[in-house]
């Protein structure tokens, strides 16, 4: 399995599991993040920066990459 880090702008991954850390689990969950969502890479800043990520229709967010590797994805098929 992959994490979300892994991922390039223009991947989609089902998310398998989160965090085992509380706090960063927390945070996940508080923006909505649920095992079985599909999340896509939108961009990604350069030199490590943050991903700026689509969960749903409408949703979008920006996330740390150290952050997103909690978050463990499997790969979607285009």
């Amino acid at each position: 399995m992959a994490s979300l880090a892994d991922l390039t702008p223009g991947q989609k991954g089902k998310i398998i599991k989160l965090s085992e850390d509380p706090n960063v689990r927390f945070k996940l969950i508080s923006l909505g993040l649920l095992p079985g969502d599909t999340l896509a890479v939108i961009t990604c800043a350069p030199f490590g920066g943050p991903q700026v990520i689509g969960h749903g229709d409408q949703l979008q967010f920006a996330i740390r990459k150290d952050v997103s590797r909690h978050i463990e994805v499997e790969l979607c098929k285009a």
